[in-house]
């Protein structure tokens, strides 16, 4: 089963998640895309976020009519930090490796270097890196040995791409620009034109559970 992970702390999920994950769908003909509500993110211990059982809920009222999309809560049952390299080897486990590819952001690309298991990431996964019309990422630039850069395939619209350990692709998407920090604020302002960026029900569950009625996103109800 042609699976892609798209890991995240959703606080809150919202249109340009989904858009992703139809378009990487579309592009590596997937079976289906998996929604990882991450845990604790290493590069964000430092910024408070919503507990994950709120951030888990609004996943899953985001996906509910979503036939080929499903949520995962692996990373939440992890003690500690939530690192990739450990969510793709179990995954890889279950689903082999030709057949899982992680989603990740192009602005991932500047400091991959630092992350856990960096060579074997790319020696022996599949990452698809996704940029914005107008951005440019310049892989012979990026922290990483020519080798590793070379495991990285720019590819444009018209390529076919597959799923293949050790090869990862950088492809532009015309996704939404929405910011999940500007989010969260234009929800604690009750701002009119929240339906732009999120689905109903996701809305109406953070305003219920007055999970942004301040600016650190902390939770007022259980």
């Amino acid at each position: 089963m042609k699976t892609a992970l798209l890991g995240g702390t959703f606080d809150p999920i919202h249109y340009g998640h989904l858009y992703i994950a139809r378009e990487t769908s579309r592009i590596l003909h997937l079976d289906q895309v998996r929604f990882l509500v991450s845990g604790i993110p290493p590069h964000k211990r430092q910024v408070p976020i919503s507990d994950s059982r709120h951030r888990l809920a609004m996943t899953e009222l985001a996906l509910i009519n979503e036939e080929d999309f499903i949520v995962s809560d692996e990373e939440l049952k992890r003690e500690g930090l939530s690192y990739t390299i450990d969510t793709l080897e179990k995954t890889a486990a279950e689903l082999g490796h030709e057949n899982i590819c992680f989603i990740a952001g192009s602005d991932v690309l500047r400091d991959i270097h630092s992350w856990k298991s960096t060579e074997r990431l790319l020696e022996e996964f599949c990452i698809f890196f996704i940029q914005r019309p107008g951005e440019r990422v310049d892989l012979a630039n990026i922290s990483l040995s020519s080798r590793l850069r070379k495991r990285i395939h720019q590819i444009g619209t018209e390529t076919k791409p597959r799923i293949k350990p050790g090869y990862s692709w950088l492809a532009t998407l015309d996704s939404p620009e929405i910011s999940s920090s500007a989010l969260r604020e234009k929800i604690r302002r009750h701002e009119s034109d929240l339906a732009r960026f999120l689905p109903g029900n996701v809305l109406e569950y953070a305003i219920e559970h007055g999970l942004y009625e301040n600016r650190y996103g902390n939770t007022k109800k259980s």
